[in-house]
């Protein structure tokens, strides 16, 4: 093992910055390691940082005392040598500064309370992100030809039949899905998730490989609905809590051979944004990242500094998150939730009614709002109400719309990049209520037909 690998690994047992610890693992891959001791290390330090156990006491019990006494040749660590040693695992210059900035910050000895240290490893990174983000200055003549390619780009896609959609007929009547920051707005259990995963699945069905981050529900759960929406069987038949006709089984077995296939990368549980964008944007550099889904704002880890409030946090968060869709060059979909409360005074949601973050409003270029009048009892039965009477007048066509059974309403609240035709009005869209499918559903008719034909 050579001195730099034992300094790394000396500074990660004296670290005591855990999401500072998760950046540098998540850039340096055991390959790295010259030697089978570096890299066993490695894996232990790994599993130790995802169960928050990190401690040497555990590192002897798991590896043995006289296999971990070698490790600590490298200390004390200085921050310009693990520096050096991270230019010759990766050349990638903004995972070098990021991982840097770690451990100047981590390795400052001068009393900084931990507090201001995060504060200081937030400002870091947002400084190196800024350095190596694409927004560089360009001349004019520069920007016009980039738009001419971009717009090139886009009638060939267009014109070929090339996926630039949603998947859903009503949303892709107006809009097309090109790089941008945008927004699902709903109250609890409204469809954003079930719209995210139907998208979701539209792109992997059409060759492109979306990202799905949930951090409200395990990955497992999602590939639940997942294939609940490709077969139309329930969750709970998905899921193995109910038996499932023959037929069932079959389409099932077919739809998890397709999804094992399909370009669709699935990551859960609760990270912070750096560790979004960290992720998004190596898997974007190895092309697989068409376009992120982020399922949701609430559950991202904010790490509230000092006494930052609440909304102040995801402020932040809100911030980073405007620039990502610019770093990775793919659309982000972020699902934020509105408050209930409002449903008292405003029976109709509204995108002021959102939960803690205004600021999202301001960053986003588009939102989407969804709304399922069934999920409220009084406002259907008010809707109802007034559908029979319109029955009865002979008034089919208002009627008609009235008729929320089944449906979910999508309306674009904003279009700041006009990829979604402009704002426009709520469009009744039908939603399956047993398996969670919107709209159009020819993925879910034609994935086992597929399989079966193979």
């Amino acid at each position: 093992m050579t001195d730099r690998e034992q300094q790394l690994i000396a500074a990660i047992l004296q670290h005591h910055e855990p999401n500072a610890i998760r950046v540098v693992l998540q850039d340096v891959p055991v390959s790295a390691f010259s030697c089978e001791l570096g890299q066993e290390a490695w894996k232990h330090i790994s599993s130790m940082v995802e169960m928050d156990t990190l401690c040497m006491i555990e590192l002897f019990n798991r590896m043995g005392k006289d296999r971990v006494a070698p490790l600590y040749k490298g200390a004390p660590v200085n921050s310009p040598t693990l520096g050096a040693w991270g230019d010759e695992v990766k050349t990638d210059a903004y995972g070098r500064d990021l991982r840097r900035a770690c451990y100047i910050v981590s390795t400052d000895d001068s009393g900084t309370p931990p507090t201001e240290a995060h504060a200081s490893l937030d400002n870091i990174l947002a400084r190196c992100r800024a350095d190596y983000a694409p927004t560089l200055t360009h001349s004019i003549s520069d920007v016009v030809e980039d738009f001419d390619a971009f717009g090139a780009d886009v009638r060939e896609k267009r014109e070929s039949g090339s996926p630039l959609r949603f998947g859903i007929d009503e949303i892709d009547r107006h809009a097309i899905l090109i790089p941008s920051y945008g927004l699902f707005l709903a109250r609890t259990s409204h469809g954003k998730t079930a719209l995210a995963c139907n998208v979701a699945l539209t792109m992997a069905t059409d060759g492109r490989k979306p990202v799905y981050v949930s951090g409200e529900q395990p990955a497992r759960q999602i590939v639940g609905r997942l294939l609940s929406i490709m077969c139309g069987v329930d969750l709970p038949t998905t899921m193995g809590l109910k038996p499932a006709l023959p037929h069932e089984i079959e389409g099932l077995q077919h739809a998890k051979t397709w999804l094992r296939k399909s370009g669709l990368t699935i990551i859960d549980g609760r990270r912070t944004v750096a560790n979004i964008a960290a992720t998004a944007g190596r898997l974007r550099l190895q092309g697989r990242c068409d376009c992120l889904f982020i399922d949701q704002m609430s559950c991202i880890d904010h790490q509230q500094y000092g006494r930052e409030s609440k909304e102040q946090a995801w402020t932040r968060t809100s911030n980073a998150l405007r620039l990502l869709w610019q770093e990775i060059d793919a659309p982000v979909i972020l699902l934020a939730q509105l408050n209930s409360k409002d449903a008292k005074e405003h029976p109709a949601p509204h995108q002021s009614h959102i939960k803690d973050c205004g600021s999202l409003l301001e960053d986003t270029d588009w939102q989407l709002l969804i709304d399922r009048p069934e999920q409220d009892a009084k406002r259907f039965e008010a809707m109802e109400k007034q559908r029979k009477k319109l029955m009865a007048e002979g008034n089919y066509q208002d009627a008609e719309y009235m008729d929320s059974r089944g449906k979910v309403y999508l309306s674009c609240t904003k279009d700041r990049t006009s990829m979604m035709g402009g704002e426009w009005k709520p469009t009744g869209i039908t939603f399956d209520t047993k398996c969670g499918g919107i709209g159009r559903t020819y993925h879910r008719q034609t994935t086992a037909e597929k399989e079966a034909a193979i």
